[in-house]
């Protein structure tokens, strides 16, 4: 679905959020919207859009969950709501941790969405061995809690589902040696929106030097598939997944995106060449992606504190 051109007075706005930034978001899920975006639309996530039902004709509840299996979610919300759960958890998932929370004034529905969002990450999974050599991939995983089709009531039927790495992969993985080569693939995509290749496989090299690896792993980056190809020992391809994990942590390069296409934005509006209507429109099309993927971080950032105390988010400004 394409974004519509929004109105020169969006730029006031987006600068309002730039400097509302520096607010702390914390543990807090929206309520009567309809949940929180994905995470970049990884792929190997099934979809899911459980936030869909009309939030006012769920009940809502407060829940301080101090982490457990699904079952003992599936508890504490019947308790929480005086109605009990229907959910569904096949056996070899019984035994899956789910992250403490602590949320106010929900329904099932924008939780389990919240949760979704907050259990996404990628995970190693052995894809093949040969003697010494094993290959090994990392893919995005989530736990997931997807209704049955049709309107979503009190009363709808939910089915628990996780995308993790199996407890037979997990024994594999164990297995390899810090001396063991391995061929792990790694999806840069989602961060290259903010980072380079090269400053991604800087950072990682310069850990290496620090800690003395010697011989370093190889790298390469496939450009038709945003894969980067690293090839050594388990141990120290491994690493590669920590600079990964960081990156999302550092939303300055978002910031001044914003700003240099709001300054551009002015140019083109101050020199008035043939065309200009149409760039201004363009430029603020990307301001409104950028603003949007900045709100999403923040949100799922505060999801990821849920011991922290709620506070009410300040009110950002919506553009006319």
């Amino acid at each position: 679905m394409s974004i519509p051109f929004m109105k020169l007075s969006l730029l006031p706005a987006i600068s309002a959020l730039i400097t509302l930034s520096t607010f702390s978001v914390c543990a807090q899920i929206p309520t009567g919207r309809p949940g929180l975006p994905g995470a970049n639309g990884q792929p190997g996530m099934p979809p899911s859009s459980p936030a869909a039902a009309q939030a006012s004709d769920l009940k809502r509840f407060d829940l301080d969950f101090p982490g457990g299996t699904p079952s003992d979610l599936a508890a504490a919300i019947s308790k929480a709501t005086g109605k009990h759960l229907n959910l569904i958890i096949p056996v070899e998932r019984a035994a899956t941790r789910i992250i403490p929370m602590k949320v106010v004034n929900v329904t099932v529905s924008e939780l389990f969405t919240a949760l979704q969002q907050a259990s996404a990450r990628q995970m190693p999974v052995v894809t093949g061995r040969s003697g010494k050599s094993s290959s090994v991939q990392y893919q995005n995983v989530s736990l997931n809690f997807l209704p049955v089709p049709g309107p979503i009531t009190d009363e709808t039927v939910w089915s628990f589902q996780s995308t993790e790495p199996t407890a037979e992969d997990k024994a594999v993985l164990a297995q390899l040696s810090e001396t063991d080569q391995v061929c792990q693939y790694f999806q840069l995509a989602p961060y290259l929106d903010d980072h380079t290749v090269e400053d991604i496989t800087t950072a990682v090299e310069t850990g290496w030097k620090m800690l003395g690896v010697e011989p370093m792993p190889k790298l390469s980056f496939h450009q038709e598939t945003k894969l980067l190809i690293a090839v050594g020992a388990a141990e120290h391809v491994q690493q590669i997944l920590a600079v990964l994990q960081q990156l999302p942590l550092d939303r300055s390069a978002t910031e001044e995106k914003i700003a240099k296409a709001m300054a551009e934005a002015e140019e083109v509006k101050a020199a008035k060449a043939p065309g200009w209507e149409k760039r201004v429109g363009e430029i603020e099309e990307g301001m409104e992606r950028l603003a949007r993927k900045k709100s999403a971080e923040q949100k799922l950032q505060g999801l990821m504190r849920p011991q922290s105390r709620r506070i009410p988010p300040p009110a950002l400004p919506s553009p006319k």
